[in-house]
């Protein structure tokens, strides 16, 4: 928890870029609660402390965004002038192009994704470990080994709940479909590597399965469903992007 919010603190004072005295005062405000804590003071005086600690960090973030109040301004009149510029000279596609590629907004997506699940899988597997521990399935003694190791059954369902919450949502289907891009990009890039094509038409399997997996999955209504169902359906979509990918190789 200190570390956290040190780190909250630390990224807190480079945002707003704080000279180094206001930087020490304010993680000093932020570590407070946090000692109050550890130091056991009554519940009264903590929730005090919580609230003074979080006013003053609310006063100091006005006073910082109204200093900066004209710099944000011009900096959105400026953005302003220049997207109705490129709007009017290259249109609203191509706008919206540079934008995607400037951004990067499909990396972000799948560095989300991939960290969400990845921090769900090392719950779970966490989770499985202490359940096992509990009830005495590891065995002791020159079988410990045994216990780090999942059967069969029990990788199957991790691997179904992280494909179950891993589209329990429209941002994280979003995520999803950009994993499976880059998935369907090198995949691609492997097939025809190995049957000798160099054109530049066949490289577009990458942008082909996401769009199919994130279209069908809008219209099954896949981040609705029951987790059951969910699961079922994710395997169903994934059908016609493959009949869909091979016929485009084809």
């Amino acid at each position: 928890m200190a570390a956290v919010q040190m780190i909250f603190g630390i990224g807190y004072v480079f945002l707003l870029n704080l000279q180094s005295v206001f930087a020490a005062l304010v993680v000093l405000d932020i570590m407070i609660p946090l000692w109050g804590m550890m130091i056991e003071l009554p519940a009264d005086v903590r929730h005090m402390i919580a609230v003074v600690s979080g006013l003053a960090l609310a006063l100091n973030t006005a006073v910082c965004l109204a200093m900066r109040l004209k710099w944000f301004y011009y900096s959105c009149r400026y953005v302003y002038l220049l997207v109705r510029h490129m709007y009017r000279i290259y249109g609203l596609q191509l706008l919206l192009e540079d934008t995607w590629k400037r951004i990067r907004f499909p990396d972000v997506l799948r560095v989300f994704w991939l960290t969400r699940v990845t921090a769900q899988a090392l719950i779970l597997v966490y989770v499985v470990r202490a359940v096992r521990r509990e009830s005495g399935d590891a065995a002791d003694g020159s079988s410990d080994a045994q216990g780090y190791l999942f059967s069969w059954d029990v990788f199957w369902d991790l691997t179904s709940n992280l494909i179950i919450s891993g589209c329990d949502s429209t941002l994280t289907v979003l995520g999803m479909s950009a994993v499976i891009s880059s998935m369907a990009h090198y995949l691609g890039l492997s097939i025809l590597a190995f049957i000798g094509s160099t054109e530049e038409e066949d490289k577009r399997l990458g942008f082909v399965a996401p769009v199919l997996f994130f279209i069908l999955a809008l219209q099954t209504g896949l981040s609705s469903l029951d987790p059951e169902e969910r699961l079922v359906c994710h395997c169903r979509i994934y059908e016609p992007c493959i009949f869909a990918d091979t016929g485009y190789l084809q």
